[in-house]
This record gives C-alpha cells, sequence and structure tokens, in this order.
C-alpha cells in the first residue's frame, strides 16, 4: 500500500461517500422498481452482492425518536459494518419490532456459552481418603481461596416521630451521618477452601 498522505485520506474519503451514495441510489432505484412492478419483476438479491457480510461488527446502536406526532415514532437499529462504515434501519411498526427481538433472543438463547471453569471444593473428609502413593507425586503450585460468611452489624441514631418515620430517615441517610460507627462483625460460619 503507498504511504499516507492527506491527498490519499481526502480521496479515499471521497471515494467511500460515492460508493455510499450509489448504494442509495441503487436502494432507491430497486424501490421504484418494486412499487410500480409489485407483481412483474423481482431482484435476486444475493446474486449481485453474493451475500456480502462484514467481517465484523464494531458497534451496534438502538435509537429512539419518542416525542413524536403519532405515526412518525421509531427505534433506529444501527450497525457499524465495519470500523469506517455503518447501516442503519428505522423501525416504526411495534409488530415488526416485537417480532425482531422475539427473533434475537432466540438466537441468543441457542448461542454457545463459554465452558465455567467447575470450581474444586476441599474439606477434610475428602483428605482422609487420599489415594496411595501421593507422596511420590510431583510439587505443583496450588491456590486455595478461604472463604466464609460472617454477619456485619450496626446502629442508627435519628430523632423521628414514629418508628416508621425512624426507619425512612435510615434508608434515605444518603451521607452516613445517622451511622453509629459501631460495627461489629459475629456469627463467624464455617471456613470453605476452594482451588482456584
Amino acid at each position: 500500500m503507498a504511504k499516507f498522505t492527506k491527498k490519499w485520506l481526502k480521496d479515499f474519503e471521497k471515494r467511500m461517500k460515492n460508493h455510499f451514495k450509489e448504494l442509495e441510489s441503487l436502494e432507491n432505484e430497486y424501490q421504484e422498481m418494486v412499487d410500480t412492478n409489485p407483481d412483474q419483476w423481482e431482484l435476486n438479491r444475493w446474486s449481485p452482492m453474493e451475500h456480502h457480510t462484514f467481517k465484523k461488527s464494531s458497534g451496534l446502536g438502538i435509537y429512539h425518536n419518542s416525542n413524536v406526532p403519532e405515526g412518525e415514532e421509531y427505534i433506529e437499529i444501527g450497525v457499524s459494518a465495519s470500523s469506517i462504515s455503518g447501516f442503519a434501519f428505522p423501525v416504526y411498526e411495534l409488530k415488526e419490532l416485537i417480532e425482531f427481538r422475539n427473533r434475537l433472543t432466540e438466537a441468543i438463547d441457542a448461542f454457545e456459552r463459554p465452558i465455567e471453569k467447575v470450581k474444586e471444593t476441599i474439606n477434610s473428609d475428602d483428605c482422609e481418603d487420599e489415594e496411595e502413593g501421593w507422596e511420590e507425586n510431583e510439587y505443583s503450585e496450588y491456590t486455595i481461596q478461604a472463604s466464609r460468611t460472617c454477619v456485619q452489624t450496626w446502629t442508627h441514631t435519628v430523632q423521628a416521630r414514629s418508628s416508621c418515620e425512624a426507619y425512612r430517615l435510615v434508608q434515605e441517610d444518603d451521607d452516613g451521618s445517622t451511622h453509629d460507627q459501631n460495627d461489629d462483625y459475629d456469627d463467624y460460619g464455617e471456613i470453605d477452601y476452594e482451588i482456584i
């Protein structure tokens, strides 16, 4: 490829813009043909494009233009087809949007999920039945995560006219001004060990 220059960039942007204008012109011409000859002619859509698919989308977008006169509301679905081009399609019909949503949900539900790593927990019972000859194994590095649940308690002091008002004041305390700063941790649970 030639070296980057401002002239190349200007020329490239101009060619790109012209290609999109030509594509829009072809779409309009086709739509006009369909509108004036609904039963006589139909384009084989896959033939001229050879079903071109961009390698990877660089972004998806949804825009909803609400607060407009009745019949003009739409949801625009935008796809950045590559790093330099994109397409957007407004959908005006609720039925069409619901059908699109349902088909997208079905495809997402069928999409392959990553295999989750199986966590291996260890307890004293497991180690009592350890297989014989383990002393002959080579050393390997293990990382064991230890965890246990605990209960954290503290108090709030507020001036109120009823217990419900006191409860509301504590719930609405965004800056922590009612907190008595007397946190206590107790009721510790059993320790669980897990290989990570």
